[in-house]
């Protein structure tokens, strides 16, 4: 995109701070918050939120060695976490509480939104995957969906009214887009 995605001005927030606050507003206990390329700039820019930041040095090596890297940053004991992206602003606090109360009835231990047909973010895992997502080849194509593929009947979609657990933003126009859209 020639510029850091993550301070992107939202509003009246950066991306980055307005996918914090989203979380922060939902049912969460701890929101970590892993920083790779410039991280400098962006812990600065979310150093008053009340998040857990690490830095993955490994980001170069892609998306599953941010998931392992923020995996290992829960504080003991953790039931379950989310895996959400920074680059999701639109998540409303309602759909990640919506897919924590499907997690609390206990009938499955993988939580993903689904919007029509689409299959999205965030998702909720059992603390149970932790050292299996912590074991996962890096060098594999298929990153975090290694590990949920090889637990299909433990898998609850759930079917939400909003476009945005499917939409993140990876170019100029998918940014001008979800501005527009706000």
């Amino acid at each position: 995109m020639g510029e850091l995605k993550q301070l992107l001005p939202y509003g009246d927030k950066t991306l980055v701070e307005q996918s914090i606050h989203n979380l922060l507003g939902a049912q969460v206990d701890q929101v970590v918050v892993v920083l790779g390329h410039a991280w400098e700039r962006v812990s600065e820019r979310i150093a008053h939120l009340p998040v857990t930041p690490v830095v993955n040095e490994a980001y170069k090596q892609g998306m599953l060695s941010s998931i392992k890297c923020g995996v290992r940053a829960l504080k003991p004991p953790t039931r379950a976490f989310l895996i959400a992206l920074g680059d999701q602003p639109h998540i409303p606090p309602s759909v990640i509480n919506r897919l924590i109360a499907a997690y609390r009835q206990g009938t499955h231990s993988i939580v993903i939104p689904k919007y029509e047909g689409r299959r999205g973010h965030p998702i909720l895992l059992d603390g149970k995957y932790r050292d299996e997502i912590l074991r996962a080849d890096d060098a594999s194509p298929l990153g975090l969906n290694q590990v949920i593929r090889s637990h299909a009947p433990d898998i609850l979609e759930v079917s939400v009214d909003s476009s945005a657990v499917i939409q993140d933003i990876d170019t100029r126009e998918d940014y001008e887009r979800m501005k527009a859209n706000r």
